[in-house]
């Protein structure tokens, strides 16, 4: 996969605030978390006219890079910038709201924005991320259609501030998981049985089980494997509901989900904060399961489930080297969990992939590898 100027500009345009920095950070900006969006969006575009390189080396506080990487030839081998951000433990019910140096959006009072998300829920209020911006929105409880709506629930609404150090708040939803606010109603499913789903779908040379846990050891990056792109197609074509979730992802897998016209992309860019990682597996698993609640085939691939594990430890303080964090196993318990058929016609497909350097991890080899379907591509 070759990958010229033009293509990574268009790219960049189109990411959010904190994929931005983390971008910036590879490309040797200090101190991204200072800059506004435009700031930022000049200066990697300046250094991709001048033909530099990002850098993804490793570095033990960001976890480790895919062993190849050569689309973008003579990447480097150091990130010279980190922003050594204390790493706060922040319990799944507390509210999700973080701060931002610099405020992507800049609203006028009562300007109105289209802002779209997944749903989470606390004891005290429903909201959303923006998946574009990451900035929080709060829906009010004078929305007529406000109980109806569930963890999970893939929302578009129009959202305004009253004051700029407010949160946004919701003027209007406008579409529920894909359908006109004015023409969803309260999902009444048949609930059924859960079975052994025995259904297969092609991918390579290879059968991924539906409704089942499927395990893929990867020597490359996943961009490297064309298959995967007539799999995303064929998944699309056949009705399911195709999330990709990641973490430390590199360019070009990115680049490649974005050429594809991937909707569910719940990935964080390599180098990305530990909040904004949680943020993106915790938003792209409840939306999973809720699509499975009401009653669509899901099938959701995970780029690098020890990366991902290693990056939720990272967000609740552990340190590398040290046995995983509680509450990230849990996450991805929830995750395993996640995959199983029914007979209402619903299902959650889980496709794992890990590397052979991962294999001696404790966790992955008797919680993961002991109970999943091995899968050859």
């Amino acid at each position: 996969m070759n990958i010229d100027k033009n293509q990574m500009e268009d790219f960049v345009k189109n990411l959010g605030v904190f994929e931005l920095r983390a971008l910036a950070r590879q490309f040797g900006v200090k101190s991204p978390t200072t800059k506004k969006r435009e700031e930022l969006l000049n200066l990697i575009n300046e250094a991709i006219k001048g033909g530099k390189k990002p850098d993804l080396s490793s570095d033990p506080k960001r976890g480790r890079p895919f062993k190849k990487l050569n689309s973008i030839e003579d990447i480097s081998s150091k990130i010279n910038d980190y922003d050594n951000i204390p790493i706060p433990s922040v319990d799944n019910n507390e509210m999700l709201v973080f701060e931002q140096d610099s405020k992507l959006l800049f609203p006028l009072e009562d300007e109105v924005f289209v802002m779209e998300g997944i749903i989470y829920e606390t004891d005290l209020l429903k909201g959303f991320r923006d998946l574009k911006s990451g900035e929080t929105v709060i829906l009010s409880e004078l929305i007529k259609i406000y109980d109806t709506l569930k963890p999970g629930d893939k929302v578009k609404v129009e959202a305004r501030k009253m004051r700029p150090d407010d949160s946004f708040i919701t003027n209007k939803i406008l579409e529920i998981n894909g359908v006109k606010t004015e023409n969803y109603n309260t999902i009444k499913i048949n609930e059924g049985e859960d079975f052994i789903d025995d259904r297969t779908i092609p991918f390579g040379v290879g059968l991924v089980k539906i409704g089942r846990r499927n395990l893929l050891q990867l020597s490359d990056d996943v961009y490297e494997h064309e298959s995967f792109d007539e799999f995303y197609k064929f998944c699309k074509n056949n009705g399911f509901e195709f999330v990709v979730l990641g973490t430390e992802t590199s360019i070009e897998n990115k680049i490649k989900f974005s050429n594809l016209k991937i909707e569910n992309d719940f990935t964080s860019m390599y180098g990305a904060e530990p909040q904004e990682s949680y943020e993106k597996i915790s938003d792209g698993l409840n939306f999973a399961i809720r699509q499975r609640e009401i009653g669509k085939k899901v099938l959701v691939f995970v780029t690098d489930i020890l990366d991902a594990l290693r990056c939720l430890d990272r967000y609740y303080g552990i340190e590398e080297g040290q046995e995983h964090s509680s509450k990230s196993i849990q996450l991805i318990q929830k995750l395993i969990n996640f995959a199983k058929s029914n007979t209402n016609n619903s299902s959650g497909t889980l496709i794992m992939c890990y590397r052979d350097l991962d294999a001696d991890d404790q966790f992955l080899r008797y919680n993961i590898i002991k109970i999943s379907k091995k899968l050859v591509i």
